[in-house]
């Protein structure tokens, strides 16, 4: 029978709160602390090792227990629901170790797998994006690409994004301007972003959405 881990979980929260062991709180679906960054879907738990997160040249280690909306032994439910909720206090190695148990746990009913991904297309622990509707401009900032729009001419809407050859570079220092100039940025207008971004070297390329 398919459960989701967010149903595995409450559901021991559940009897453990009737027997006045712990609180009655919803399993977290995602977060984060200094080192990883995990997400809770339907039947795995995925953890990021945030310790080369938006370094060039560098992998992000990723280990995911799936399998996880099958039936499992009580045991094993019991250990899902609690690694949940100590994971905002662990490490990428106490994760791994976790889930071994869990798979023995499960009597392999549950797997273990890893992967990697580049360290620039991972956002570092703390990021924040950053979206500005001024009265003139919009700004958007994420971690991998930025826009900037302008308000002011809804029948061509000029808009600027990473240009496509070099932007790639452009992207942090552009995210860094934004968190630096946030409340001045409201009151500008399209005119005076484009200047600011060609006065701190950011490639963009500008075009009109409506074309």
């Amino acid at each position: 029978m398919k459960q989701s881990v967010q149903k595995v979980a409450n559901r021991y929260l559940a009897k453990q709160a009737t027997q006045g062991r712990v609180a009655m709180n919803l399993a977290p679906s995602s977060g984060e602390n200094d080192t990883i960054r995990w997400h809770c879907y339907r039947d795995q738990i995925e953890v990021k090792d945030l310790r080369n997160a938006g370094k060039r040249g560098q992998m992000v280690d990723i280990v995911t227990l799936y399998d996880l909306d099958y039936s499992l032994t009580d045991e094993a439910e019991e250990a899902v629901a609690r690694l949940i909720h100590q994971l905002p206090r662990m490490s990428i190695q106490d994760v791994a170790e976790k889930f071994q148990e869990i798979v023995f746990m499960s009597e392999r009913r549950a797997q273990i797998s890893r992967n990697q991904t580049k360290g620039v297309n991972v956002a570092p622990a703390g990021f924040k994006p950053f979206e500005i509707h001024g009265k003139d401009v919009y700004v958007s900032a994420e971690w991998d690409s930025f826009r900037v729009k302008n308000n002011a001419d809804q029948f061509n809407e000029p808009t600027c994004i990473p240009a496509i050859r070099g932007g790639k570079a452009s992207i942090p220092v552009f995210y860094r301007w934004v968190r630096d100039n946030q409340r001045q940025i409201p009151n500008m207008t399209y005119r005076e972003v484009l200047d600011a971004m060609q006065k701190n070297g950011i490639d963009y390329h500008s075009y009109c959405a409506m074309d």
